[in-house]
């Protein structure tokens, strides 16, 4: 199951996106005095639900595309079923409590970076929210840094519950689904990271540069969360960047 955000144009309201390609607005299909109708505002909301929410979507998605033509005619008609072409999306979840990623994780991007030495462990860092933006948003390259921005296509899990002190087989009984989030740079935001001489020179200037990740609209995600059910262990999705990988942009691009 593929869960969207729908962009109202004043917020987003839950949605999924069904095989046939249509998007199903998930509050206006709920039907009157059935569990259904507990679908919360967000999809954030819905995924806290736990599984007992995600069953009762998964129903509602199941009836409607067992739904007889003239039925889902009807469906497209009053707007519960809407043409994915014309719809417009936002981040799946818009505002997560918290955007964390990994980084030096993978040997080819190690070997883009002028040989930089494969760590022990990968490291971490965070990305503000306010960086989030949907799959179709055309994001603006900073004036003040335009010359190198960066684009990794990086596979992301989205946490469904609360967790902390985790063992790993724990830690994948927490994860709700996957979506895919284009994390952006602009790697010359600080330009002493390229002049330092001496390592802790090189390691502050580089934790600054961090901050060149945090740019309105430099954390595109989406456009759906795909449910962990599809999936048997972390290893088999895979994210894909249609683009050019790692190419240096000078214009806006989405």
């Amino acid at each position: 199951m593929k869960l969207v955000t729908i962009d109202t144009g004043r917020g987003g309201v839950p949605g999924a996106l069904l095989a046939s390609g249509e998007i199903l607005d998930l509050h206006r299909a709920a039907a009157p005095e059935t569990p259904e109708t507990w679908i919360p505002a967000t999809l954030r909301e819905l995924i806290a639900g736990g599984p007992g929410g995600i069953a009762i979507v998964r129903g509602l998605v199941a009836r409607v595309e067992a739904a007889e033509a003239e039925t889902r005619s009807a469906l497209c008609a009053s707007g519960v079923l809407r043409d994915a072409a014309t719809t417009r999306l936002r981040a799946p979840i818009p505002e997560p409590r918290i955007v964390i990623g990994g980084g030096l994780n993978y040997r080819s991007h190690l070997r883009e970076m002028a040989g930089t030495p494969e760590p022990a462990r990968p490291t971490g860092f965070l990305k503000a929210i306010s960086s989030i933006t949907g799959p179709d948003t055309v994001i603006r390259l900073p004036p003040q840094a335009p010359a190198m921005v960066d684009w990794e296509g990086e596979l992301a899990c989205v946490i469904g519950r609360a967790c902390h002190d985790v063992t790993p087989r724990e830690a994948l009984g927490c994860i709700a689904g996957y979506t895919v989030v284009n994390d952006i740079s602009a790697r010359d935001w600080v330009d002493d990271v390229f002049t330092a001489t001496q390592p802790w020179e090189a390691r502050l200037t580089w934790e600054l540069n961090i901050m060149g990740k945090q740019f309105a609209g430099f954390t595109a995600m989406g456009p759906a969360n795909h449910d962990r059910r599809r999936h048997r262990g972390p290893e088999q999705p895979h994210a894909r960047d249609t683009s050019e990988r790692r190419r240096r942009a000078a214009c806006p691009h989405e």
